[in-house]
Parts: structure tokens; C-alpha cells; sequence
């Protein structure tokens, strides 16, 4: 299994997920289905439909962490990652801007109970990676995925390198 396949699976599911909503349909991750058959491609399923009414929350309705939690030093769109949902609302990433880059790192365990029930922080931060590079081309800011061998800030006791948007 490629290392990054669950942060791609969440940038792609995610992006999927923007444009039906962009279209007017509700969406639900469903990460406790599981298909009739075993899969070993199986990652998560989406449930998507037209809701009976709109459901449409205001950024401060929005339980998340602070962009000082998350992240270090400014980028305009770290603000659209920031938002991005997360399984158990755990927000598994941090993101460390460096110059034109912004490096990404998440924690592969949620720690305690919630570790426990959710295993899937990597498809979480392909969730916030997506919501970064929409925010991106909003801006004419092309979105650049690289993964680099050395030469990155040391991140916060607990999160692992996942890559850099450069």
C-alpha cells in the first residue's frame, strides 16, 4: 500500500464532496460501512442526496481548533484548512509555512478512546490538504504536492511529515 494513499483518497473524496455541495446535494463520510465483499481497496464510503432543506453553517458554528493550534507562521489559506472537517473532530494536522512552502504533518493516532475508534487520520489531513489547495486556486495559486527527504522543520512532538505544498 502506497504511503499516501489514504491522504489522496481524502483530497480526492473531498474534493468530490465540495463540488456536490457546490450543487446543492447534503453529504455524510460514512468511515463504519463496510462492503458485502472484503475489499482491500475499500477506504470509506460518502452518502450523498438533495436534503429537504439547506443546511448552511457559518464559520464561527464550527468547532475547530485555532489556527495557532494547527499551524505556525501566516498563509491566507491555512484558514480554509483550518475548517476542513475531520473524523471525531480530531483536526489531526499541523502545518508549518516556510517561506512559499507550507509543510504538513499529521498525528497518526488521535491518543486515548478516540484512537481507539478512529484510525483514519490520514485520510483527514487529504481532507484539510483539499480545502487548502481550493482556497489556493480561489487566490490563482497553483497546488503543488511534494514530499522532500530532508530539510524540513522539525514538527510538534507527535505528528509525522506528510509532505510540502510548495
Amino acid at each position: 500500500m502506497h504511503p499516501l494513499r489514504n491522504t489522496a483518497a481524502g483530497f480526492l473524496y473531498q474534493h468530490a464532496e465540495l463540488w456536490l455541495y457546490a450543487h446543492g446535494c447534503a453529504t455524510r463520510w460514512l468511515g463504519g460501512v463496510k462492503p458485502k465483499e472484503a475489499d482491500p481497496d475499500f477506504i470509506v464510503g460518502i452518502a450523498f442526496g438533495k436534503p429537504t432543506e439547506p443546511a448552511v453553517r457559518e464559520a464561527y458554528e464550527f468547532k475547530r481548533k485555532s489556527l495557532d493550534e494547527m499551524s505556525k507562521g501566516t498563509d491566507l489559506r491555512l484558514e480554509a484548512a483550518r475548517l476542513a472537517p475531520s473524523g471525531m473532530n480530531g483536526q489531526p494536522w499541523y502545518y508549518i509555512v516556510d517561506g512559499s512552502k507550507i509543510h504538513t504533518y499529521y498525528k497518526p493516532s488521535l491518543g486515548g478512546i478516540l484512537g481507539k475508534m478512529y484510525n483514519l487520520t490520514d485520510l483527514a489531513v487529504g481532507i484539510s490538504l483539499c480545502h487548502l489547495a481550493v482556497a489556493g486556486e480561489h487566490e490563482g495559486r497553483p497546488f503543488r504536492f511534494a514530499v522532500y527527504q530532508g530539510g524540513i522543520p522539525t514538527p510538534p512532538n507527535g505528528f509525522v511529515y506528510v509532505g510540502t505544498v510548495e
